[in-house]
């Protein structure tokens, strides 16, 4: 899910606050901008972490699982 549609159904508009975090997990993702600055990507942009997003949604129990949390 993007980080829009996340923005949208916790408070019902694309308003522009949320982003993502550069260190929040092990799963974050980010680069350097033209000044140095880490700037924070889409987890899911990264082919590794989509993968493990796609099997973690059909894991058994016990297996490892990735979860996030949608306030409606």
């Amino acid at each position: 899910m993007d980080i829009e549609t996340i923005e949208r159904q916790i408070f019902g508009g694309r308003l522009g606050r949320m982003n993502w975090t550069a260190f929040g997990s092990t799963l974050s993702r980010h680069h350097k901008n033209e000044y140095g600055k880490c700037v924070a990507d889409d987890p899911l942009m990264d082919p590794e972490t989509r993968a493990l997003a796609e099997r973690a949604k059909r894991s058994a129990p016990g297996e490892q699982k990735v979860f996030h949390r949608i306030i409606p």
